[in-house]
């Protein structure tokens, strides 16, 4: 069997294609993009008893009105210029109207918001390095290194960061200082491949 055979497999083991009218977005058909929204929408709603701001249902199931925001902005997104991951979560975390739908009075923390675009970064450039999407320009050094309690817990400790929780992270000042300190940890200063390298550590 050639490797190329195997890759489809592996891409949807990884990124689950959606189904389901409870799971999509109105008068959205299953496709990719959502697939990779959807995906990483589920990577947050896991820590949902510390990000309960966010999550729109309590099991954590259904439809999210960030993950269908950002599924619009990158829908709209201009095919000619690479997607800029931190303009997706400043416009996310600064809309007020957003956070007055979800269940809870409290907004979602800035950890929150750029775990939910950083991971769907990751798995939209996941498919595009293996030709399976190619809507949006996806520059490896514009992307982010998604938070979480792994990835902050592999950047050295001398670099000052042993406290910080993404769960609660709402400074972006140290957020880019964070990434900043990634970066010089970072093989060629890309941040992504931090992430790469460094979720196996579960």
């Amino acid at each position: 069997m050639e490797k190329q055979q195997i890759e489809p497999f592996l891409l949807r083991v990884a990124i689950p294609k959606v189904t389901g009218k409870d799971r999509l977005p109105e008068g959205v058909k299953s496709n990719l993009l959502w697939d990779a929204v959807y995906r990483a929408y589920r990577d947050v709603a896991t820590g949902r008893q510390y990000v309960a701001a966010f999550t729109s249902a309590r099991d954590g199931r259904g439809l999210n009105v960030y993950a269908v925001k950002l599924y619009g902005l990158l829908d709209e997104w201009s095919r000619e210029s690479s997607v800029d991951p931190r303009k997706l979560i400043d416009d996310l975390y600064g809309d007020d109207a957003l956070w007055r739908e979800t269940p809870s009075p409290a907004r979602p923390s800035y950890g929150a918001i750029q775990k939910l675009v950083n991971m769907t970064m990751k798995y939209l450039f996941i498919l595009s390095t293996y030709g399976q999407y190619n809507d949006l320009v996806i520059d490896e050094t514009m992307l982010d290194c998604p938070l979480d309690s792994i990835v902050l817990g592999a950047i050295p400790k001398e670099k000052g960061f042993v406290s910080v929780r993404w769960t609660s992270l709402d400074d972006p000042k140290l957020y880019e200082r964070i990434q900043k300190a990634i970066g010089e940890c970072a093989p060629g200063g890309c941040r992504i491949r931090f992430d790469f390298e460094n979720w196996q550590s579960l």
